[in-house]
């Protein structure tokens, strides 16, 4: 069941109303890729690996499936396998995320076939695309210990620990929350502190993160962009960063870059469903409905029975006058929740719509009535 009701995504579309969506989800996020990703996250990686198979049965060269299902044969120990899908996946052209991505967990695996030479390679890569990446200094390090390379290998976990300090600034903050007093100088407290934090530690993107979120609730727009870019540059695999930032750039109109930030939040975690439904609701913003449409279409193809993907299509669909089109998904609706009066209502405005004049006043009285019946 999907966890509907995100807060985020329903103050995007709150503000499309039913007077009157880059790149859409395509075959990258077809069924096959998220189930995959479902089954991977439940720690089925059997399961998760067939998936993956039937994704790439249809598109052989798609690199995002070919990446995951690395993933799996690797939890699996499946370790040369997973070596060559991330070796056939790093030959296309990806995005920075997806060959970090690919990079990163093509190393984790050469640790764990003692490949150290290999993972001395791929982490080098992975500094030439980012020279402040922790976990690429962390792995490399390893490896170089384990070659005899005592002295690089300390070298690069001491930069690793450098870089990356956020236990420490993280326990001090929630410290500092957590004790008694007002709220508000409590946020400008631990603002002073990570701004001081980072200025010593200038590639911690733990601490801009928690910056970025301090900044955003007093107020300071600019400089909580700034904190989310050195989030996402610092560590650009980490979901959460990229998620984070699409919203704040959503919630500050910034409509097509946040477009662009769901896409590869998505693509950094591509079980976290509930991307679909916020750049679904960012495309209908900037009155890209085909687009909105058809990530609520993946939704709904895999949710069938439930209301909300339904719903906020049918939405989109009337701002698009496509009044037969939402006049069937709130047929669904309503018979998924024939209960909710607000759906006779927002019914009845398409069948007026369709002149259809004595349906739609039957669903004004229907509405009314529900609203009328005493709670339970």
């Amino acid at each position: 069941m999907i966890k509907m009701g995100c807060r985020r995504h329903l103050l995007l579309l709150s503000a499309l109303s039913l007077g009157a969506a880059a790149h859409g989800a395509g075959e990258e996020y077809c069924k096959p890729l998220m189930m995959g990703a479902e089954e991977y996250a439940q720690a089925r990686y059997a399961s998760a690996e067939r998936w993956y198979n039937r994704a790439l049965a249809e598109k052989p060269d798609n690199a995002t499936a070919l990446i995951e299902r690395g993933r799996s044969l690797s939890a699996q120990k499946k370790y040369a396998a997973a070596d060559a899908d991330y070796s056939r996946a790093l030959k296309h052209k990806l995005s920075h995320s997806l060959t970090v991505r690919a990079l990163s967990f093509k190393a984790s695996n050469g640790l764990e076939e003692k490949k150290w030479s290999q993972v001395v390679a791929d982490c080098n890569q992975l500094l030439k695309l980012n020279p402040h990446d922790p976990t690429a200094f962390e792995k490399r390090g390893t490896a170089y210990e384990q070659m005899g390379r005592r002295e690089q290998g300390k070298k690069d976990r001491a930069e690793a620990l450098n870089i990356a300090p956020h236990s420490l600034a993280y326990k001090q903050v929630v410290n500092l929350l957590n004790a008694e007093g007002d709220v508000r100088p409590k946020f400008r407290q631990a603002i002073l502190f990570l701004e001081r934090h980072v200025a010593q530690h200038p590639y911690d993107s733990d601490a801009y993160f928690n910056l970025a979120g301090f900044y955003s609730q007093t107020g300071r727009t600019k400089d909580a962009l700034n904190a989310y870019d050195k989030t996402v540059k610092y560590n650009p695999t980490r979901f959460a960063s990229a998620y984070e930032r699409a919203g704040f750039l959503a919630s500050q109109k910034m409509y097509r870059e946040a477009i662009q930030a769901y896409t590869e939040s998505f693509e950094l975690g591509p079980n976290n469903e509930h991307v679909l439904l916020d750049r679904a609701a960012t495309y209908a913003k900037l009155k890209d409905y085909a687009n909105s449409i058809k990530d609520y279409s993946v939704m709904v193809a895999k949710h069938p029975e439930e209301e909300d993907p339904l719903h906020f299509r049918a939405r989109v669909y009337v701002l698009d006058k496509q009044y037969a089109k939402a006049l069937a998904d709130y047929n669904k609706v309503i018979e998924l929740a024939p209960e909710q009066a607000a759906n006779y209502s927002e019914r009845s405005k398409i069948l007026e719509a369709l002149g259809k004049h004595d349906l739609a006043l039957k669903d004004t009285k229907r509405a009314a009535e529900l609203m009328a019946a005493p709670l339970n």
